[in-house]
């Protein structure tokens, strides 16, 4: 059985699942808080972002791909991992960040751009058509 608990008849169903089980059998149990993962949207503007700032830059000889290793290495989330005894932090993958932490790295990378008078804007921004037009060749 595999199912969302989101309310109260869904826990309830749970219980009722787990109560008439046959115990002669042994059974592997597993709850995990379910964590929403960053939106398809904030990814594309990621890499719209990048677009941006190669073009202004003039840094052609960067590849999104290499700003975004860059961006992961500055302000990516770390976690711990054991590696064969020893604790080692860890780059969360954008991939792998919820939704706050994807803001918060939105956020990061905003700064330093922004210390040589690029602007990186958001959909809500009032000119972000006009943006997204000029740089949607980076949007994957």
């Amino acid at each position: 059985m595999n199912t969302t608990i989101k309310a109260e008849k869904d826990r309830t169903f749970c219980i009722e699942h787990l109560k008439k089980l046959d115990l002669k059998h042994e059974y592997e149990v597993s709850i995990k808080r379910k964590i929403a993962r960053r939106t398809i949207s904030q990814n594309k503007m990621l890499w719209l972002w990048y677009g941006c700032i190669i073009e202004e830059t003039g840094n052609r000889h960067l590849t999104p791909e290499d700003l975004h290793d860059y961006f992961l290495e500055k302000y990516a989330p770390r976690r711990c991992k054991n590696f064969f005894g020893e604790e080692a932090a860890v780059i969360v993958r954008s991939s792998k960040m919820d939704k706050i932490d994807f803001m918060k790295f939105l956020q990061d990378i905003q700064h330093d751009p922004a210390s040589v008078g690029i602007i990186l804007l958001y959909p809500e921004d009032e000119s972000f058509l006009e943006f997204r037009e000029s740089y949607s060749k980076y949007i994957r």
